[in-house]
């Protein structure tokens, strides 16, 4: 008897396990897609750049960014916007330097099908921009 009920247990949390299990197998996670450097720039001079965010294993128009961070080293006059999958880096550079950063972004989802469900919604990558002296 308690083999039986050590079975119908077993079978019963397999099954709430089903769609997170499922949904992690397929690997839905998001990554930034540009992994290059980011632009060079010059203290007092406009500054403009743009990264995209992509998710592995599905279509990019049911996600959008929700939020950017940034951490580490970030260059001041240089804002960080987003909209949809871009990552947007405008502004006028105050100081010249080396700047290290992270930048740290989350993505949701834009669709009521409960197949679009991330495995892990953030991801981060370093990136340096060099802002020189004029």
């Amino acid at each position: 008897m308690k083999s039986f009920i050590f079975f119908i247990s077993s079978f019963f949390f397999l099954l709430s396990c089903e769609s997170s299990t499922s949904d992690c197998t397929s690997d839905r996670h998001p990554y930034i897609i540009e992994e290059r450097n980011l632009t060079n720039g010059f203290a007092t001079m406009t500054y403009s750049d743009t990264i995209s965010v992509g998710v592995t294993n599905s279509g990019y128009s049911i996600y959008s960014i929700s939020s950017v961070k940034t951490t580490g080293n970030f260059p001041p006059g240089i804002t960080v916007t987003f909209s949809d999958t871009n990552i947007y880096f405008n502004g006028t550079p105050t100081s010249f330097g080396v700047y290290d950063f992270t930048i740290i972004t989350t993505v949701k989802s834009n669709s009521n099908d409960t197949n679009t469900i991330l495995c892990n919604n953030s991801v981060s990558r370093s990136y340096q921009i060099t802002i020189f002296s004029p």
